[in-house]
């Protein structure tokens, strides 16, 4: 098989690439530190994102899937801190300056944690009504 010659032509750019290049009236350098920043800002903007959905659906989904399982009367496990550690890392690598006190936010909408934090006060109260 032989190669199609039509496709091995070099192109010559015009000559305002030319000058474009040299850097006269250029800003490839600005756009080049503008990209670099904007693929970061990008990459924490997702983070932040993906990991705020994940807490979202960790927070309202523990209690509405415990409601649902106890009108079935059936047991149910819930998924503990997962929520309320994605939202303090969503809100931690938040490119947006907002107040550090905001990570209590996911933590206290956790329903799981005072659940856990509640766990050894139950226990220690039906081993001393047995």
């Amino acid at each position: 098989m032989t190669a199609n010659k039509s496709l091995h032509r070099t192109f010559n750019p015009p000559p305002v690439f030319a000058t474009a290049k040299t850097g006269i009236g250029s800003t490839a350098g600005e756009l080049t530190r503008c990209t670099d920043n904007a693929d970061g800002a990008l990459m924490a903007w997702t983070a932040t994102a993906l990991l705020g959905l994940l807490s979202v659906t960790f927070i309202v989904g523990n209690p509405l899937c415990g409601l649902r399982a106890m009108r079935a009367g059936r047991g149910y496990s819930f998924v503990p801190l997962v929520g309320g550690l994605a939202g303090a890392a969503a809100i931690l690598i938040c490119p947006c300056s907002i107040s550090e006190w905001w990570v209590l936010a996911p933590l206290m909408l956790d329903y799981s944690i005072p659940c856990l934090l509640a766990l050894p006060v139950i226990m220690m109260t039906r081993r001393g009504s047995t």
